[in-house]
């Protein structure tokens, strides 16, 4: 039997102009590989949004999945060929990705990144979420869970950002947990990554990230053509995102307050659209009703006929009738005519 895996995202009503671009994404790519999607939208928790991955990943557990493949909602699915499961190993049951803080060129030393990881479901993810969720000295810490699980996994040295600072690591930590190659979370306006898989909207504001995603979805047709050409589209977006990265200070006030306005102008067409199509379907059934209620009468009519048609038949006086008027017409129409 085959491993049950939940690709699975979370993210409040704020983040919607993102998600509409993102949690599209996500759904493709659950779909290509086999995956059921789950997002929650608003999840209630007692902490800043960030932390629902811990809670939603435990409840996901608790259903029956084997995997659950997290992504912020942020992020979003350049391509979908490539499955994750190629990356996963017996060996391993949690899978994070570490960041390069000095650029493309250099290692993987930077801090993990929760942005996106794998875990498996078993008794060492379990404790690493309920230990890290109980960590409350990290509610409101700037990286939030992802604090807390790097305390509980024993990097202090990604916790202080001090390569002096030495780890403390579990040893059943540290064997369990494998680092992903970064095209599975490209830190986009950061680095370039060649041919990335998931590209990752951190670190700016909203609007910023829209731009970004509205360039991505504008793009994505491209990505299936020549190597040169997904090549190019691909230095492309990195361009847009490095000029939204460096000059989202330099951008005018405004910007959100209009880019506002705009969701609200396209709410309310959808609105109108959504009204218009109930107005159409309303129309739509009236006539089919009143068109049943039309066949109906007809049926009604046709049937007393019928049932007139045979109590005329299964009258003796009737028939007798119908026989003496036969002759009489036979007989007496001979003879006018003879006439």
């Amino acid at each position: 039997m085959s491993d049950r895996w939940c690709l699975l995202t979370s993210h409040d009503r704020n983040f919607e102009p993102i998600a509409r671009f993102t949690v599209p994404s996500m759904r493709r790519y659950a779909e290509r590989h086999g995956m059921d999607f789950a997002c929650f939208v608003d999840f209630k928790i007692d902490r800043p949004p960030a932390w629902a991955k811990i809670y939603l990943t435990e409840q996901m557990f608790d259903q029956g999945y084997d995997y659950v493949l997290w992504v912020d909602a942020d992020a979003y699915f350049r391509r979908t060929d490539d499955d994750i499961r190629h990356e996963i190993d017996a060996d391993h049951d949690i899978y994070f990705f570490r960041e390069r803080v000095h650029g493309p060129d250099s290692p993987q030393d930077g801090p993990l990144n929760s942005g996106l990881y794998v875990m498996r479901n078993s008794p060492l993810t379990r404790q690493l979420l309920a230990r890290s969720e109980a960590r409350v000295e990290f509610i409101h810490h700037a990286w939030w869970e992802q604090a807390a699980i790097m305390a509980e996994l024993g990097y202090q040295s990604m916790l202080t950002g001090d390569r002096l600072v030495p780890d403390t690591l579990d040893p059943a930590y540290r064997d369990a947990v494998r680092w992903l190659p970064d095209k599975w979370n490209c830190f986009v306006g950061r680095y370039a990554v060649p041919d990335p898989i998931l590209a990752h909207y951190t670190g700016m504001p909203l609007w910023a990230r829209r731009i970004g995603l509205l360039a991505e979805e504008m793009i994505r047709p491209f990505l299936g053509s020549s190597a040169d050409t997904v090549a190019q589209a691909n230095d492309t977006l990195t361009e847009i995102a490095t000029i939204l990265r460096e000059r989202q200070f330099a951008i005018p006030p405004d910007v959100e307050a209009r880019l506002a306005r705009s969701d609200a102008r396209i709410a309310e067409l959808e609105h109108q659209l959504a009204a218009k199509l109930h107005q159409q379907s309303e129309a739509l059934r009236h006539q089919a009703e009143e068109g049943r209620r039309t066949l109906d009468a007809r049926e009604r009519e046709w049937a007393e006929r019928v049932a007139q048609w045979e109590a005329r038949s299964n009258s003796r006086t009737w028939l007798m009738r119908a026989l003496w008027r036969s002759i009489r017409q036979k007989n007496f129409g001979r003879r006018r005519s003879a006439a």
